[in-house]
């Protein structure tokens, strides 16, 4: 007869698990991690990506309210001279649009002219640096100092800053860099003027100047930019007012310099402020 301990429980034998099992949950781990990291590196790449065009985009925006400001202002003239308000005769006598001095075709007038071949692109065209005047000192003369302007220089962009009324792009001395080209590298910068308008104040003048016997008046007859269809059409008579409306498309594109698949193009259209009033 056997010794019973009623303090003593029963024992239950219990088992581990197999090599097996533990292999294939140490697989199901190793692919869970796994999937974690990849989805982590991913989103960490991502958020990279979009830091980096984040800051070419700020960048670029900064230079192109930069440029878009001041190419705004081209042509403003200032006759108050007095700074009351008010005007005195002589002034109003000699404030007429035509006589702006800050808008004088081929002097002073806003201008777009190509690097390359150092020719004016005006009346409309493109090209990678745009020159013009304004009246920063507000005094009504135009100063040697009041010559603005922006180009394409290599991988960045020139501002004209120490002032030059010459309508030359190329003067050295006169240009300043505006760009951190150790950030960013400008790879175009283009100024297109297409979509001004100019009307000829002349139009219509119930004649027939765009050749075609049948039609009096044509549209493209008040537009002295347009030279229509007809050969015979003819430009502005000398004594005609025209007046220009001033479009500027400013687009430029820019990459990482540390990342060069890290780009982007921009584009802003500018209104000029002041309309460029001649008599031809």
């Amino acid at each position: 007869m056997g010794l019973y301990y009623p303090h003593m429980k029963s024992i239950q034998q219990q088992s581990g698990m197999s090599l097996v099992e533990l292999m294939i949950s140490m697989a199901l781990g190793i692919f869970v991690i796994g999937g974690v990291f990849t989805v982590y590196v991913a989103v960490s790449q991502s958020s990279a990506e979009t830091l980096k065009q984040s800051r070419l985009n700020a960048e670029m925006s900064a230079l192109m309210n930069i440029m878009a400001n001041d190419i705004r202002r081209a042509g403003y003239w200032e006759i108050d001279a007095n700074k009351d308000g008010s005007f005195s005769q002589v002034e109003l006598d000699a404030y007429v649009p035509q006589n702006n001095p800050f808008s004088q075709f081929g002097t002073t007038a806003l201008e777009i002219l190509d690097q390359a071949s150092d020719t004016s692109q005006l009346p409309l065209g493109s090209a990678d640096c745009i020159l013009y005047t304004y009246d920063a000192d507000r005094d009504g003369a135009v100063d040697t100092d009041e010559g603005f302007g922006f180009r394409l220089n290599g991988s960045g962009i020139d501002m004209r800053q120490t002032g030059n009324t010459s309508n030359d792009c190329a003067i050295s001395g006169e240009w300043a860099g505006i760009v951190d080209t150790a950030f960013i590298e400008v790879t175009s910068l283009s100024f297109d003027l297409s979509g001004s308008k100019c009307i000829n104040a002349a139009e219509p003048n119930e004649i027939d100047d765009g050749g075609t016997a049948s039609t009096v008046d044509d549209d493209f007859e008040k537009n002295c930019y347009d030279t229509g269809t007809a050969t015979t059409w003819a430009a502005p008579s000398t004594g005609d007012s025209t007046t220009e409306i001033r479009e500027v498309l400013i687009t430029l594109s820019a990459q990482l310099v540390d990342d060069p698949q890290v780009t982007l193009t921009m584009s802003q259209t500018v209104r000029v402020r002041n309309d460029l009033v001649r008599v031809r």
